[in-house]
């Protein structure tokens, strides 16, 4: 790319421009904006306390100070994340001839399972107002999550195009789909009828408004959802739920009502079975319930199983 400074002394006002040209590469990449955020928000951090980073002999330790100490398994795995593809474009743009991330592993976390109990879901859904805008968007947005186990940033995307109410689908266009692969996911007659709701009180002068926009026609944003659901949660007397929580439950509920995990990873659109498997960790109750349903000494005798004795 034109605009890449060459390494030879780093100076403060070269990282800023390397990184300014590989955020600039990330963007034409057609990463979301949520994640070019992170991106910046992440080098910037580490290059503020490392601006010496970019010289060869330097980025080694540079990168093992800044990754080392007391954090979360998420919080290193992720700095390691993108300081790794950070120095692969380096690489790959012929600044820097190695990359100091590599041979550093990753971190073991144990999956976030969050339970998302069905009877607090009702109990949310009726502090929803059913005469405003705001109470019906709230409804049909939380029913086509805990109904698709669709990300809280996909949904609040959506265009109302991306619906068909006839069809029982929602169109995640690559274009908003984390992955940037498109996929149709299935909605039940439910949230169909919630949504069909909402678009026939929906402003005919709101054409280019997302689906689940603000009463004032314009984007409702993460945080926005975010606030209102803990403003649910506490007017109908529940444990917070928040939106990302809903698409935990979803997976869990599936699989609990029967559903297998191959069409699991199609529906929460991961690329891989090692992602989906994050989201469909059980309790131990859980799985003492699955094998007393489905082990195979079910199928063994009844009478004999009646005659064996209390072990002693």
């Amino acid at each position: 790319m034109e605009n890449v400074v060459r390494i030879n002394a780093p100076e403060a006002s070269q990282w800023q421009s390397v990184t300014a040209s590989f955020i600039l590469y990330k963007q034409v990449s057609g990463l979301s904006p949520r994640t070019i955020r992170d991106y910046s928000k992440h080098l910037t951090s580490f290059f503020s306390k490392h601006p010496n980073a970019l010289d060869p002999k330097e980025s080694r330790s540079c990168v093992l100070s800044h990754l080392s100490g007391v954090m979360a398994p998420v919080t290193y795995n992720l700095r390691r994340a993108y300081l790794r593809c950070f120095w692969n474009w380096l690489v790959s743009e012929g600044i820097a001839t190695h990359n100091p991330v590599d041979g550093l592993p990753s971190r073991k976390a144990e999956p976030r399972i969050v339970k998302t109990d069905i009877e607090d879901i009702r109990k949310v859904l009726e502090t929803f107002p059913q005469g405003t805008w705001n109470g019906l968007r709230d409804t049909a947005l939380l029913l086509l999550q805990i109904d698709s186990g669709i990300r809280p940033g996909e949904a609040l995307s959506l265009l109302a195009s991306d619906v068909s109410i006839q069809g029982r689908v929602v169109n995640v266009r690559a274009a908003i789909a984390k992955t940037r692969t498109s996929r149709v996911l299935p909605i039940s007659d439910a949230t169909a009828g919630a949504i069909d709701k909402l678009l026939r009180v929906r402003s005919k002068e709101w054409n280019a408004a997302p689906l689940f926009c603000s009463s004032a026609g314009t984007p409702f944003t993460g945080r926005a959802w975010r606030h209102r659901m803990v403003a649910a949660c506490k007017k109908a007397g529940v444990p917070n739920i928040a939106p990302y929580d809903l698409r935990h439950g979803f997976a869990l509920l599936y699989l609990k009502s029967g559903g297998d995990a191959f069409s699991l990873k199609d529906i929460m659109g991961h690329t891989t079975m090692s992602m989906t498997s994050r989201y469909i960790a059980f309790s131990g109750e859980d799985i003492q319930q699955a094998h007393a349903r489905f082990s195979p000494m079910n199928a063994l005798r009844p009478q004999r199983a009646k005659r064996l004795g209390k072990i002693r």
